[in-house]
C-alpha cells in the first residue's frame, strides 16, 4: 500500500467508527459545534441521543458477535430512516448522537416516529431471536447553549425513557 492509500486509509479510522461508518464521537461533536455556530434566532436544530436497548443481554446471551451485529442493524435502521441532511455519530457502545439540521422538536419527533415503524418492521421479520429496542431523547437546541448542556439535556431525557421502557419490561 502506498503513502497516500495509508494516509486516506488512517484519515477515515480517524473520522469514523469503524463499526458502523458514521461519524465517531470526536467528528460528530464537531458537526454539532458548527451547527451551533450557524443557529440563529429564527433556525432550528434538534438532536436525538440513542441508547440500544438491552445490549448487555444479548452479549450475555448470544455473544458479543450478536452484539456487534445489533449494534450494525440498528445503524442500518438508523440510516434508512433519516434525511439526507441529517448526521449520525455513535458517540461509542451502544449510545449514538443523531442531529437534524433545519429541525424543529415537533418535526424531530416525525422523524422518531419513522425511526420507530423501521423498527417495527424490521422486528415483525424475526430475523433475530429478539426484539430490538432503543431509547431516545429529544432535545431542540437554543442559541448560546453548549454542546455539553445539549448532550446532557437529551441523555436525561433518554434515561427517563429507558426507565419507563425497563419498567415497563419488568411488569
Amino acid at each position: 500500500m502506498d503513502l497516500k492509500n495509508k494516509n486516506n486509509l488512517l484519515s477515515i479510522y480517524a473520522t469514523t467508527d469503524y463499526m458502523t461508518g458514521f461519524l465517531n464521537k470526536r467528528n460528530g461533536i464537531e458537526v454539532l459545534k458548527n451547527q451551533l455556530k450557524i443557529l440563529d434566532e429564527n433556525g432550528k436544530l434538534s438532536v436525538f441521543f440513542i441508547d440500544i436497548n438491552n445490549l448487555k443481554l444479548v452479549n450475555d446471551m448470544y455473544g458479543h458477535k450478536e452484539g456487534d451485529e445489533l449494534i450494525i442493524t440498528i445503524g442500518r435502521i438508523l440510516k434508512q430512516s433519516l434525511r439526507k441532511e441529517d448526521t449520525v455519530c455513535r458517540l461509542g457502545g451502544d449510545e449514538f448522537l443523531v442531529i437534524l439540521p433545519n429541525c424543529s422538536f415537533n418535526q424531530a419527533e416525525d422523524v422518531w416516529r419513522r425511526i420507530c415503524s423501521n423498527i417495527y418492521e424490521y422486528n415483525q421479520k424475526k430475523l433475530k431471536p429478539y426484539e430490538i429496542s432503543v431509547s431516545h431523547g429529544t432535545h431542540e437546541c437554543k442559541k448560546g447553549e453548549t454542546v455539553e448542556q445539549i448532550l446532557f439535556l437529551a441523555d436525561q431525557k433518554m434515561y427517563r425513557e429507558k426507565s419507563v421502557y425497563k419498567s415497563l419490561k419488568l411488569t
